[in-house]
C-alpha cells in the first residue's frame, strides 16, 4: 500500500527525495574523502614538512599553566635556547641534531612579493631540507651566507632560474640573493620555501623552535633520556605535524573531513525536517483518503505503517541515488579542498563499500525518523469525524502552541535584555558575554516565529490587504490564505529559517567588524597610515624610515597580539606600539595615570580591562606574553576605550622579539602641521624599494583596507548559507507544489465558473508573493533582533549592520524560490481540461 500510494504522488515526494539524496551524498563522500585522505599514507600529510629524515622533535609546550594549573593555549610558539640545545646534543643516544630556525622570508619580483595569507613564505635553514627530504632538481645547496635555494613553485613566480639575483624581503630589510638551487617537495603545496646556509637561517630567525634529532640507539630510549635531561619540554614522534608555522594552515590541518562531516549531518537534519513537514502537508491533504481507509477497517497502526513505509521508501530510493552522487561528490572535495589546502595534493579518490553502505543506511533512518510524527498524527484521524471535515482545514492555533510560542517569545526578551544588561557594565568580557545571549535568542525567536506563525501571518495579512487593492487576483489570493493558513504557514517557515539564518551567518561577522571598526577610527589620531601586504602586514624595519620621512610628526608601527593572565587563565587583545607616540596617535581620554608614564616596561589599559583585573594606575601585575614567557608590567595609564575596542596598550618592543612573525598590521603615521599629507604619502610611497606592497593611505583608506582583510573563509559561511538556503527552498517547493496539485479540483470549479487562466495564475501569484514577503518580513524581523543587539555591544546606538546587496540576493532568492513552487506546478494543473481536473481532484 505505502508503494502504490507513494506511486500516484511521486510530484509531491521529489522534493523530499532530493532533500535526503544531497543529505546522502554528503555523508558519503565525507567518508570517501576520509578514506581517501589515509590511504594517502603519513608521508602525504596535510602540512608542509613530513621531517620524514629526522627520529624526533624537541619542542617547547604550546600550553603555559594558570595559577588554578589549568592550561592556557598560547598563541605563539616559544623557543628553545642555546643552553637547552647544548644539553640536548649532550644526551647519550643522540647522533645529531638540526635547529630549525625559521623565519619570514619573501621574495620581491615584478613589483609584489611572492606569497599571500594563505601561502606564507618562510626562511629555513638548509639541514631540515634534508631532514624533510626535499629532492634537488636543479643547482646546488647555498654555500654561502649571499645564497638562496627556492622550491620550484617560487622560482617561477619570481622568474628566476638558477645563477640569476633574487631579492629577499626579510625582517633585517631586502637584501639580493643568488639563486644556486632548485628544489621540490610535497610542502610545496602548502609553502614558498626560502632555503638558507645554516648560519644564516640562524642570524635571522634567532633561537631556534624545533630540535630536529637524529638517534643513534633505540628511539624510545633516547626520547626517556631527553625528558629526563631537559623537564618542561616536550619530546615528540609526530614529526608530520611539528612544524606548521601558519596558523591557518594549523586550522585547516587534518580538518578536511570533519568539515564535510559536519555538513553532511546538518544537511541530513534539514532534510529530515523537509521530509517531516512533506509528509505532513500530504497527510493534511489526503485526511479523506486516511478517513476512508479507517473506515474500511485499517486499523491506526496500519495508517502509521502506510506513512513511515513511505517515509522508509523515499529514503531508500534517495540513498541509493546519493550513495552514486557521493562518488562524484567525493572526487570534487578531494580537488576543492586541495585548493584550499586542507588535503594533500597527491590525495586520489578511494573507493570502498562502506560510504555507499553509510550513506544509504543514514538516508532510511532519517527519513523514518521524519515521518514518525506526520504517521502518528495520521493514525488519530477518526472515521467518521475525518469524513465530515476532511476538506475542512483548521482555522486556529492549539492553545498549546500558542502558549508555547509566548513562552518561547518571552525567553528571547529575556535573553535579548540581559545582553544590553551585560553590555553596558564595561567589563572586557561584556562583549564576549552579551554577544553570546543576543545570539541565543535567535533560535528562542525561530521557534516562536514557528509555533505563532498563524497569528503572525493573519496579523501580516491584515495590514497587507489594503495595499493589495481589490482585484479579482488578490481578492482570491487573500481569501485562499485565510481559508487555509496551515498551507501558507507551511511555505512561510522554510521561507523564514532561509532568511533568518543566511542574515545571521552573513551579516554577524561583517557587521561586528565594521562596528569594531567604526569606533576604532574615532580612536585613531592620525593622517595617514602604511598597510603592507593583504593580511601579511609590514616587516618591522619600516616603521623606523617612515618616522624618518619629512613631514612625519609621529610615526607607530603596530602590532596585534594578546596578554595572557596566569591568575585565572584568560586572556586580553593588546596592541603594540611605540610608547613615546602612544599619546598623539590614539584619542582615548585617560582616567587615571598619564602618558607619559607609559615606558618600555609598563602597559596602558582600558578601564573595563582594569577593572576585570583589578588593575590600577601605578600598580604592577604579573602576565604572560603571547608565547608563555612570564612578565612583571606596570599599568602607566587607565584610558576609556568606550565599547573596548581597544583594551591593551603595550610596548611594540616588549611583544617583537616573542612573535615568530613580528610583521606590523600598519604603521600609524600623524604629519606635522602645516605638511600636505599628499606630498608625506607621496615621499612614503617611495619606500616600495624595501617592500614593494609598501603604500601610505589616508584614515579612510586604511579603514577599508582594515575591512577588506575581515572577510576571511568566507566561502565557508557562503557554502552554509547556501546549503541552508537550498535546502528550505526544497521545503517550501515542496509544500507548494503538494498544494497546486491536490487544488486542482478548485482550479477546475473556477475556470467552470467562467475565470480565464490568466486571471488563476495571477491570483496564485499574488497568493505566493504574500506568502514569500510573509517568510522574508519575519525572517528580518528574526534576524535584526540579535544583529541589533551586536551593533548595540560596539556603538551603543541601534545599528542594523545589512548590506543592501547581500541581502536583496537572500530576498531575491527567497522569492524566486517562491514564484518557481507557486506558479509552475499551478500552470501545468490548468493545462488539463477542467472536467478532468474536475475527476481528478
Amino acid at each position: 500500500m505505502a508503494w502504490r500510494s507513494l506511486r500516484t504522488r511521486w510530484s509531491a515526494a521529489a522534493g523530499s527525495i532530493v532533500a535526503i539524496m544531497l543529505g546522502a551524498a554528503l555523508v558519503s563522500a565525507a567518508l570517501i574523502l576520509s578514506q581517501s585522505a589515509s590511504a594517502a599514507g603519513p608521508d602525504q600529510s596535510t602540512t608542509p614538512w613530513a621531517l620524514s629524515g629526522t627520529d624526533l622533535v624537541v619542542r617547547m609546550p604550546s600550553q603555559a599553566v594558570a595559577a588554578d594549573g589549568r592550561a592556557i593555549p598560547l598563541t605563539e610558539r616559544r623557543r628553545l635556547t642555546a643552553r637547552q640545545l647544548e644539553r640536548i646534543r649532550a644526551t647519550d643516544g643522540v647522533a645529531a641534531v638540526t635547529a630549525e630556525t625559521p623565519s619570514p622570508a619573501y621574495v620581491a619580483a615584478g613589483g609584489a612579493t611572492v606569497g599571500d595569507a594563505t601561502k606564507r613564505s618562510w626562511a629555513h635553514p638548509w639541514s631540515t631540507a634534508l631532514a624533510d627530504p626535499v629532492t634537488l632538481t636543479a643547482g646546488a645547496a647555498p654555500a654561502g651566507a649571499d645564497d638562496v635555494v627556492l622550491d620550484r613553485d617560487t622560482a617561477a613566480a619570481a622568474g628566476a632560474t638558477v645563477g640569476d639575483q633574487v631579492t629577499l624581503v626579510t625582517l633585517r630589510g631586502t637584501a639580493e640573493y643568488r639563486l644556486t638551487g632548485i628544489v621540490t617537495w610535497p610542502g610545496a603545496q602548502y609553502e614558498h620555501a626560502v632555503l638558507l646556509t645554516d648560519e644564516h637561517a640562524a642570524d635571522l630567525g634567532g633561537d631556534p623552535l624545533l630540535a630536529l634529532v637524529r638517534v643513534s640507539g633505540d628511539r624510545a630510549a633516547v626520547a626517556k633520556a631527553l625528558r629526563a635531561a631537559l623537564p618542561g619540554v616536550e619530546v615528540t614522534t609526530d614529526r608530520s605535524h611539528a612544524l606548521i608555522l601558519d596558523r591557518r594552515t594549523a586550522e585547516l590541518s587534518g580538518g578536511s573531513s570533519q568539515f564535510v562531516g559536519l555538513m553532511a549531518a546538518s544537511a541530513l537534519g534539514i532534510a529530515g525536517l523537509v521530509i517531516a513537514s512533506t509528509l505532513a502537508v500530504s497527510v493534511q491533504h489526503r485526511r479523506r483518503e486516511i478517513a476512508l481507509l479507517r473506515t474500511v477497517g485499517a486499523t491506526p497502526a496500519r495508517v502509521r505503517r502506510l506513512v513511515v513505509g513511505e517515509a522508509a521508501f523515499i529514503g531508500l530510493f534517495a540513498g541509493l541515488l546519493g550513495g552514486l552522487l557521493g562518488v562524484g561528490l567525493g572526487a570534487a572535495a578531494i580537488r576543492f579542498f586541495a585548493a584550499q589546502g586542507m588535503v594533500a595534493d597527491s590525495v586520489r579518490l578511494q573507493l570502498g563499500a562502506t560510504p555507499f553502505l553509510a550513506g544509504t543506511g543514514v538516508a532510511v533512518v532519517v527519513a523514518v525518523l521524519a515521518g514518525s510524527l506526520p504517521a502518528w498524527k495520521a493514525s488519530r484521524i477518526s472515521p467518521a469525524e475525518a469524513l465530515r471535515s476532511a476538506d475542512v482545514q483548521p482555522t486556529r492555533s492549539s492553545r498549546l502552541r500558542i502558549v508555547s510560542g509566548f513562552v518561547l517569545l518571552g525567553i528571547a526578551a529575556l535573553f535579548v535584555t540581559a545582553g544590553a544588561v551585560v553590555a553596558n557594565t564595561g567589563g572586557y568580557t561584556a562583549i564576549d558575554v552579551a554577544g553570546v545571549l543576543f545570539i541565543l535568542s535567535a533560535p528562542f525567536l525561530v521557534l516562536a516565529a514557528v509555533l505563532l506563525g498563524r497569528l503572525l501571518l493573519a496579523g501580516l495579512l491584515r495590514l497587507a490587504t489594503p495595499l493589495l487593492g481589490r482585484s479579482f487576483g488578490a481578492f482570491l489570493a487573500t481569501r485562499q490564505i485565510r481559508n487555509d493558513l496551515s498551507r501558507a504557514v507551511g511555505v512561510t517557515t522554510p521561507l523564514l529559517l532561509m532568511v533568518a539564518f543566511s542574515c545571521l551567518l552573513i551579516f554577524q561577522e561583517k557587521g561586528t567588524f565594521e562596528a569594531q571598526a567604526r569606533n576604532y577610527a574615532d580612536q585613531l589620531h592620525i593622517d595617514l597610515a602604511v598597510r603592507g601586504g593583504e593580511q601579511l602586514g609590514v616587516p618591522p624595519g619600516i616603521a623606523g624610515q617612515v618616522a624618518a620621512v619629512p613631514g612625519v610628526s609621529a610615526a607607530s608601527g603596530m602590532i596585534n597580539t594578546r596578554l595572557l593572565v596566569p591568575r585565572d587563565g584568560s586572556s586580553v587583545e593588546a596592541v603594540a606600539v611605540d610608547p613615546a607616540t602612544a599619546g598623539e596617535l590614539f584619542r582615548v581620554p585617560v582616567t587615571a595615570g598619564s602618558w607619559q608614564d607609559f615606558g618600555a616596561d609598563a602597559i596602558a589599559v582600558d578601564r573595563g580591562v582594569a577593572s576585570q583585573y583589578g588593575w590600577r594606575a601605578g600598580q604592577e601585575a604579573d602576565v604572560l606574553l603571547s608565547d608563555g614567557t612570564p612578565q612583571r608590567v606596570r599599568v602607566a595609564a587607565v584610558f576609556d576605550a568606550g565599547a573596548a575596542t581597544l583594551s591593551v596598550l603595550m610596548p611594540r618592543a616588549m611583544a617583537q622579539s616573542h612573535l615568530l612573525e613580528p610583521y606590523d598590521a600598519g604603521i600609524l603615521v600623524r604629519v606635522d602641521a602645516g605638511a600636505d599629507p599628499a606630498a608625506v604619502a607621496s615621499r612614503i610611497d617611495e619606500l616600495r624599494s624595501v617592500d614593494p606592497d609598501v603604500e601610505a593611505l589616508t584614515k579612510d583608506g586604511f579603514m577599508a583596507f582594515l575591512r577588506a582583510q575581515s572577510s576571511g573563509d568566507t566561502w565557508i559561511i557562503y557554502l552554509f548559507v547556501v546549503m541552508i538556503g537550498g535546502y528550505a527552498g526544497i521545503a517550501a517547493i515542496n509544500v507548494l507544489v503538494s498544494s497546486a496539485m491536490a487544488r486542482r479540483g478548485q482550479f477546475a470549479l473556477l475556470r467552470l465558473a467562467g475565470a480565464q487562466p490568466a486571471y488563476i495564475i495571477r491570483a496564485v501569484v499574488c497568493e505566493t508573493a504574500v506568502i514569500v514577503a510573509g517568510g522574508i518580513i519575519l525572517g528580518t524581523l528574526v534576524a535584526a533582533v540579535p544583529l541589533l543587539g551586536y551593533g548595540y555591544i560596539f556603538t551603543h546606538s541601534l545599528w542594523l549592520p545589512f548590506a543592501a546587496g547581500p541581502y536583496a540576493l537572500i530576498c531575491g532568492a527567497a522569492l524566486l524560490v517562491g514564484l518557481v513552487g507557486g506558479v509552475v506546478p499551478a500552470r501545468l494543473a490548468l493545462r488539463s481540461r477542467a472536467l478532468d481536473a474536475l475527476r481528478a481532484g
